[in-house]
């Protein structure tokens, strides 16, 4: 396993016992949500999601990560997005660092 896919997994795992952070990234989401144009035709997507929390404030998201995960959609990589032209609405990203 490679380092980044181990600190990935990692901070999964470290996330779920910090109800602090779970509640801000719930609130940052909460945030998001206000700016989203439903009216607009396509997915919503967030890349880089991790732990997948977004769906607990956008069920309808979906979700993409580097790798594989529970609560990971899709797998894609913000350098070369497989989805076709005009089928996102809405582009989500939080602490995407690269």
């Amino acid at each position: 396993m490679n380092k980044h896919r181990q600190e990935y997994f990692e901070n999964i795992k470290i996330l779920q016992t910090k109800k602090l952070l779970i509640e801000a990234y719930i609130d940052f989401y909460q945030n998001m949500a206000a700016f989203l144009k439903p009216s607009q035709q396509g997915k919503i997507v967030e890349i880089g999601s991790g732990h997948g929390l977004i769906k607990k404030v956008i069920p309808c998201c979906m979700t993409t990560d580097l790798f594989e995960g529970n609560n990971i959609d899709r797998v894609e990589n913000i350098y070369s997005l497989k989805f076709p032209k005009k089928s996102i609405s809405n582009l989500l990203l939080l602490d995407v660092w690269y």
